[in-house]
């Protein structure tokens, strides 16, 4: 993106990203989003049908504080996973007030790779289950990649 961008007046339409990439919507996002200085959110005006907020992205609709989050965080999350506030406000792209969680709230991304070490390791898949909160059947599913899958090829020992 050649320079920095600049906003002169408040934004009161969706961006058509046409040609953006996903970085350079999430900057832009950035952009013209003013840091609140009591809270440090800053507050997305515009919403998708559910009140989270969204923005327009290759003609689709897209939450724009996972486009925030992703670019933040390095890429996109697993699809077992939610952008969770810290903040607890519905409205707040700030990236510093999210983080990624699982579904079911329970999981983190590194509490996923210690299970993963842990059933290598030869623990029972209803053990960990119980200890971490989740189902032996998540347990499972972690393990054969359906959940929470690896990028990358698939490691040894481990079946699909």
């Amino acid at each position: 993106m050649a320079g920095a961008l600049r906003v002169e007046r408040p934004v009161t339409r969706r961006l058509r990203a046409r040609g953006m990439s996903r970085a350079e919507v999430a900057a832009w996002i950035l952009a013209v989003t003013p840091r609140d200085p009591a809270s440090g959110c800053r507050h997305w005006a515009l919403g998708s049908r559910s009140g989270l907020p969204s923005t327009t992205l290759g003609g689709r609709e897209v939450l724009a504080h996972r486009i925030v989050l992703e670019d933040h965080s390095g890429g996109p999350a697993a699809r077992s996973c939610y952008a969770h506030r810290t903040c607890g406000e519905r409205s707040c792209v700030e990236p510093l007030h999210m983080t990624w969680r699982s579904i079911g709230g329970r999981l983190t991304p590194e509490a996923v790779a210690e299970i993963r070490a842990r059933l290598d390791a030869g623990e029972s898949g209803a053990a960990l289950g119980r200890e971490y909160g989740v189902t032996r059947g998540m347990v499972s599913h972690i393990r054969t990649g359906r959940a929470w899958p690896e990028p990358g090829p698939e490691p040894e020992g481990r079946r699909a």
